[in-house]
């Protein structure tokens, strides 16, 4: 059987759409399952004739939308009805992700500033939050299909479904194994410097013939700086599950989003506690720096860009997540 290239195309769209809705646990097994038998049936509808798009498209109207199709895969599900179950658990994701991420954040802060008893009662919390939430959406569903027996959810919910709103395919770059590699010695150089020299990290000045050096990170710093070498080091553990696969798969984007709530969580620390904790912005006003009085004035300012920078790294975190998450969603991977 010959297929052209936009029939194929197409088809790899509704498969798309299709896999969306399927279960993980059963994913493979159901598009090997469904994809197989769009192909018999073109076969016996079409022999041996060469399969164009319009042929394509009329089959998979007549299979109607992806998400009333992935429904009748779930007759497993009970309480929850297999017609509206896959918006069921669109909800549930949804809900879900964002009770997790504003978790991992709170978590991420109590681990940075070295409370173990809040980092297990945010656990505890996150599991009550899921677990409620859970409840909660799963008697909402069960009284809204109980009471609308006499619904068709599958045709309310895509009663205007059409083929024209099938997802694009996948059209990211593919991982380059350069970038993992220059990602994986980088951050290796970038997490022995700060560890070994960060006590170099200052301003240095001359005072006759020699240098003055005066250091601008605190205390507070040096007890942050494992967290944050810790973070580090699994960036290289990204990059090089990345280069083994050479493609991102779910657990790859869970755990890149983990990361980044701890980002989020780290720069949120820095600015709850204040910078001065960690830097010391009044260094250019000690009397004995008189080399760099010129400065002295633009110390506020600096310490606002500082700030601003924080403020800048959390604003671009959550654009990162939401962007993972919509990946997620729209291209469903292997675990």
């Amino acid at each position: 059987m010959n297929i052209t290239k936009e029939a194929r195309y197409l088809l790899d769209r509704y498969m798309l759409a299709f896999t969306r809705k399927i279960p993980i646990s059963s994913r493979k097994d159901i598009v090997t399952e469904l994809r197989s038998s769009i192909y018999d049936t073109l076969e016996g509808s079409y022999g041996d004739t060469l399969i164009e798009e319009p042929q394509m498209e009329s089959l998979l109207n007549d299979l109607g939308a992806p998400g009333a199709l992935a429904g009748s895969y779930n007759q497993d599900q009970r309480l929850i009805g297999s017609d509206i179950f896959p918006f069921f658990r669109m909800v549930v994701l949804i809900v879900w992700t964002v009770l997790s991420v504003i978790a991992l954040i709170q978590i991420g802060m109590a681990l940075t500033m070295g409370d173990p008893k809040g980092i297990l009662m945010q656990f505890a919390q996150l599991f009550s939050s899921l677990t409620s939430s859970l409840g909660a959406m799963v008697i909402a569903f069960y009284l809204l299909q109980r009471f609308g027996k006499h619904i068709d959810w599958n045709k309310e919910i895509y009663e205007d479904w059409t083929i024209r709103d099938l997802p694009e395919i996948d059209r990211r770059e593919p991982i380059k194994r350069w970038e993992q590699i220059v990602t994986i010695c980088f951050t290796i150089i970038f997490i022995a410097v700060v560890n070994l020299f960060a006590h170099r990290i200052g301003i240095y000045y001359s005072i006759g013939e020699g240098y003055q050096f005066i250091p601008i990170l605190k205390e507070g710093f040096y007890q942050i700086l494992p967290v944050i070498s810790v973070r580090w080091a699994f960036t290289a553990v990204v990059a090089a599950i990345l280069l083994i696969h050479r493609e991102e798969r779910l657990g790859t984007s869970i755990f890149i989003i983990i990361l980044s709530c701890v980002d989020i969580a780290i720069a949120a620390v820095f600015l709850k506690r204040g910078l001065d904790t960690f830097f010391d912005f009044e260094v250019l006003n000690e009397p004995a720096v008189e080399a760099l009085n010129p400065l002295k004035a633009l110390t506020p300012m600096f310490k606002g860009l500082v700030t601003a920078l924080f403020i800048l790294i959390i604003a671009l975190t959550v654009y990162e997540i939401i962007k993972k998450i919509i990946e997620i969603v729209k291209y469903p991977a292997e675990v």
